[in-house]
């Protein structure tokens, strides 16, 4: 049983990799490590690429995401949708299209997103 941790290196990935016995494959934004250690450069437009980086995986573990952002983008809202779309929906279909031809038959998907509560100047917390 091989696992792919994609979003190795975020704090739920590094502790994941850390913590687990299991043989893994580590995937990144923009490259991919095979059990081995041996790096691979990503093209996540290369469907096929990503397929044979599952082969023999059981799992995928995705938690690439950006889930936290500063006010880098609050006067443009809409450059905020684009780097959330690009780091966030892209990967994870990437991913599951992936899992889909390689014939992975898990795929986990976690988020931090809302770890942390948040509270608007009415007082609501979400």
């Amino acid at each position: 049983m091989t696992i792919l941790i994609a979003g190795h290196n975020g704090f739920i990935g590094q502790n994941l990799t850390r913590k687990t016995d299991t043989p893994t494959k580590k995937l990144g934004r923009h490259e991919a490590l095979s059990e081995s250690g041996h790096k691979i450069s990503i093209n996540w437009e290369n469907n096929q690429q990503l397929a044979d980086l599952l082969q023999n995986c059981t799992a995928v573990v995705n938690l690439i995401a950006r889930s936290h952002h500063t006010n880098e983008h609050a006067a443009h809202p809409d450059h905020l949708k684009k780097f959330y779309t690009r780091d966030n929906t892209i990967p994870a279909l990437k991913l599951a299209d992936a899992c889909i031809q390689a014939g992975t038959p898990k795929y986990i998907y976690i988020s931090s997103i809302k770890a942390n509560v948040e509270t608007s100047s009415e007082g609501l917390s979400t």
